[in-house]
């Protein structure tokens, strides 16, 4: 109930189940700094629009690691796979996820666990620079008059092999 009481207070009274589930989780992610509260909304604004440009990721390729790793909730876990006992029982894997663009990499690489959060944060990094390139400008073309010329030479010459084929008539 107090979390309704203060989500209208902030002016957000016709929040859905599933804003209000996320609200919560950054709530507690955040544990009530206003500013980064502010920058989670506005995140999540544009994840609701959910069509991130290369400009977007362009901007969070210029990020430092240190503010995009604000930006991330990381996640510590066990590695499975070869490694043996050094593996089965630390949680030195780390899965880090994006929360403006819901990016998820996970590393476990190494045998420290600060070392794979920061191998996660250049592998995000990398991520958003190889997303930032811009498209590639596609102009309308038309054939060419020779190409069309071919095109008509390679289906006359695919008709008259059909034609061949045809059964003889007594």
């Amino acid at each position: 109930m107090a979390f309704v009481l203060w989500s209208r207070s902030l002016g957000m009274a016709g929040l859905s189940d599933r804003d209000e589930r996320w609200f919560r989780r950054c709530c507690r992610h955040l544990r009530g700094c206003a500013l980064a509260l502010a920058r989670c909304l506005r995140y999540h604004e544009t994840m609701d629009n959910e069509h991130l440009t290369y400009r977007d990721y362009a901007r969070y390729a210029r990020q430092s690691a240190e503010e995009v790793a604000r930006d991330c909730e990381a996640e510590a876990f066990r590695a499975s796979g070869p490694g043996g006992q050094c593996v089965n029982t630390t949680d030195s894997a780390v899965r880090m996820t994006h929360l403006p663009t819901g990016i998820t990499v996970t590393s476990r690489e190494s045998r420290s666990q600060f070392r794979n959060r920061q191998l996660c944060l250049q592998k995000l990094r990398q991520e958003f620079v190889e997303r930032a390139v811009p498209p590639k400008v596609r102009h309308a073309t038309r054939p060419s008059r020779a190409a069309r010329q071919r095109r008509l030479d390679h289906k006359h010459l695919r008709a008259q092999v059909k034609v061949q084929r045809r059964r003889i008539d007594e």
